[in-house]
């Protein structure tokens, strides 16, 4: 039974050397293996012949637990921990953090990972002339994604909503859509005095024409009509 005792310390001493911090380490570490043999005779020996035997399942064992860490911390996770509950009363025995602490520094990390990806939207935005980085892009792109999913489901709050739109993030790709389109309706309304766009214009004489049977089918919103109307629009 004591050699058993003194293994189990011996890998809970080597997990603690490699993943908690220092302070905690320290007093989890002795100096070497060696001071298993000296610390109970024979029973050290056997001890220590069964902690060389246990070196693959520690070997496993660490490297789950630093890939766990990885996973916990790594940057594109933005915070979201993905392991097993570990209780508060097993939390306190070994020296974890509790899990308002743990929330608290997931917390203060999504904020940090946040204000990076603003600034790389804002940047992208100086030099793309808008804020609608595809998800082909990569972390910027999957991120500008999950900011409109977090928008439409209401849980994006009103200062990142306010911090966005002021470098002008579109919430809907297809009204940014139609909005360029109608800037373009209206330069070509003052360079040709109308807005009667031939469908052999391109991409413009598609759009028009196209508003034109979403007016007649009764799809066009009041709104849109009112702006089109309001350029001198003929339907």
């Amino acid at each position: 039974m004591k050699a058993l005792a003194l293994l189990g310390f011996a890998v809970w001493r080597t997990i603690a050397a490699s993943s908690w911090p220092s302070s905690i380490a320290a007093a989890a570490t002795v100096s070497d293996d060696d001071d298993l043999i000296e610390a109970d005779g024979e029973t050290g020996n056997a001890a220590a012949r069964m902690w060389k035997a246990a070196a693959p399942f520690r070997s496993s064992l660490l490297t789950r637990c630093r890939s766990m860490l990885r996973q916990a911390f790594a940057p594109n996770r933005q915070g979201c921990l993905q392991h097993p509950l570990v209780s508060p009363s097993r939390r306190r025995v070994v020296g974890l953090p509790s899990r308002t602490t743990s929330s608290l520094l997931l917390a203060t990390k999504e904020s940090d990972m946040w204000e990076l990806r603003h600034k790389e939207l804002t940047e992208y935005r100086d030099g793309h002339g808008d804020c609608n980085v595809p998800r082909s892009q990569g972390p910027l792109g999957n991120w500008v994604n999950r900011q409109r999913r977090c928008y439409k489901q209401g849980k994006l709050s009103d200062e990142r909503i306010v911090r966005l739109e002021s470098i002008g993030f579109v919430w809907n790709q297809k009204q940014q859509e139609w909005l360029d389109h109608f800037k373009e309706l209206m330069a070509y309304k003052a360079e040709n005095g109308d807005c009667n766009v031939p469908q052999s214009q391109g991409r413009l004489g598609k759009w028009v024409s196209n508003r034109r049977q979403e007016f007649k089918q009764g799809k066009l919103s009041d709104e849109r009509i009112a702006r089109l109307e309001g350029i001198g629009f003929a339907w």
